[in-house]
């Protein structure tokens, strides 16, 4: 029997669909488990290289998709589309499930945004919360305190985000965040954020 599945291609040349995935939990509650992953090439209107980050939810009956050998774009076939706020964030370059950071029932999931090395304002890291009912579109330009929030660096050079993970490191039943930039301190000591 031929392998079955599918295939969501990136929308555009130099996109970088796919350079992070990974299955994010249960976001929307509906007992699925759902998938998140990255374009880190994705422009913005002029905004080149701001990345974005694609959201499947899971679902028993047939997906919204392309047999594994298809050569369709994947415009319009993500439930979710979260936008990198400006130029060279890069957002997407890690995506991970994050537990239920905030105790609400729902799974939440964290995007790191590595940036680059010139950027005077590195990418910030982004939680994006659990709900019932998602937006199609997320836009990380905007501010949402209830949607989602931005752990950030003012020092030029990092990397924060370059990779992120979750646990549960102090046992007071809620997930931590942890947070890696190999870039800190200027001369590439890295670090290791976690947020409680």
């Amino acid at each position: 029997q031929a392998p079955r599945g599918l295939k969501y291609p990136g929308e555009a040349a130099a996109d970088e669909a796919g350079r992070a995935v990974d299955f994010i939990g249960d976001i929307n509650g509906d007992g699925l488990d759902d998938l998140a992953f990255s374009a880190v090439g994705a422009d913005r209107g002029a905004n080149g290289s701001a990345g974005k980050v694609y959201v499947i939810f899971g679902r028993s009956s047939p997906f919204n998709g392309f047999g594994l050998d298809a050569g369709h774009a994947l415009l319009g076939l993500a439930d979710v589309t979260i936008l990198g706020p400006t130029t060279g964030q890069l957002l997407g370059w890690s995506v991970s499930a994050a537990g239920d950071y905030n105790g609400d029932g729902f799974d939440d999931f964290i995007i790191g945004g590595a940036g680059n090395l010139s950027n005077v304002a590195p990418a910030p890291t982004t939680l994006i919360y659990g709900r019932a009912s998602f937006p199609t579109t997320i836009d990380l330009q905007v501010a949402s305190p209830a949607s989602h929030f931005a752990i950030g660096t003012s020092t030029s050079g990092s990397e924060l985000g370059w990779t992120v993970g979750h646990t549960d490191l102090n046992g007071d039943g809620l997930d931590d965040l942890l947070i890696g930039d190999w870039a800190a301190g200027g001369t590439e000591k890295g670090a290791v954020h976690i947020v409680f």
